[in-house]
């Protein structure tokens, strides 16, 4: 459960100023959006 707002934070804040840096908000998205997919079956789960 911890990890579940913590990765959507992450995720919306990185993708939302990060977007621009086409380099760096690729893995950076996809890091986040995994934990927050993982937090996510885990607590559903």
């Amino acid at each position: 459960m911890t990890h579940a707002p913590l990765g959507s934070l992450n995720f919306l804040g990185g993708v939302g100023t990060e977007i621009n840096a086409v380099n760096y908000v690729s893995p950076r998205s996809w890091l986040a959006t995994f934990h927050f997919v993982l937090g996510f079956f885990i607590f559903v789960g």
